[in-house]
């Protein structure tokens, strides 16, 4: 069965380093909006691929 939770990868170092600021923004308005989210955070080149393809073999299917 597919999960309705939404997937986030979050890579902290795009956008020269932006990305992890706007995220929090981001974060928050989720939490505000009630939206069931689980997110991650990338460690290497290529790991966003492999985070993806491992949420979707556990039955994810809502990414961001």
């Amino acid at each position: 069965m597919a999960s309705a939770v939404w997937y986030i990868i979050v890579n902290p170092c795009s956008g020269s380093g932006k990305t992890i600021s706007e995220w929090e923004k981001a974060k928050e308005e989720l939490d505000k909006e009630g939206v069931d989210y689980i997110y991650v955070m990338t460690e290497k080149p290529s790991h966003a691929t492999e985070l993806a393809y491992a949420a979707a073999k556990s039955g994810h299917r809502k990414f961001v």
